[in-house]
């Protein structure tokens, strides 16, 4: 599993799309994930204090695009980079994301 911090609204928006693309697929050509090992500290640097978050869980078996990780030149592992669009549904049609209500406490 990779995992992508989102906001209520973004969602709303993919169920109605029936795909979801985060604002950075159009401005950096990707979507930012993290690992489980990354999320809190991705969260403590980009959401501190938020209360209206959405945690989704996505299953890289059956995503749909490229998963790109990448290392440091000190062998650090990056946040993974997710090159497309998802649809809500992965390969097989089995759904691609599990969502959870989630409050950063920092």
């Amino acid at each position: 599993m990779i995992y992508h911090i989102t906001t209520p609204q973004d969602w709303r928006q993919a169920q109605e799309d029936g795909s979801y693309r985060a604002d950075s697929l159009a401005t950096e050509g990707f979507i930012h994930a993290s690992t489980a090992q990354q999320i809190a500290a991705t969260a403590n640097r980009f959401y501190a204090g938020r209360h209206d978050l959405i945690l989704l869980a996505i299953d890289e078996e059956r995503l749909n695009a490229e998963l790109k990780y990448e290392e440091s030149e000190a062998g650090q592992l990056f946040p993974p980079h997710l090159r497309a669009a998802q649809p809500r549904r992965g390969r097989g049609g089995a759904p691609l994301y599990t969502t959870g209500r989630w409050h950063l406490c920092v």
